[in-house]
């Protein structure tokens, strides 16, 4: 499994509004990180989703 690391600084993206509901212990988790490196919130949940959405095998899509 790959893992996240997790770049410092800050980027600057366009951006599109968007409303999400995050569970409470994610959210808890995704607030301490923000605290631990620095990177805003907005940062962290798109470079997290981006890697996800990178290493995300649909069923069906795998090599065997």
């Amino acid at each position: 499994m790959r893992r996240l690391i997790l770049p410092k600084g800050v980027k600057n993206e366009t951006a599109i509004n968007r409303t999400i509901r995050f569970d409470g212990d994610l959210f808890d988790a995704l607030t301490e990180l923000t605290e631990d490196t620095g990177l805003t919130f907005n940062r962290l949940v798109n470079i997290c989703l981006r890697f996800a959405i990178e290493n995300t095998e649909l069923a069906g899509d795998q090599d065997d």
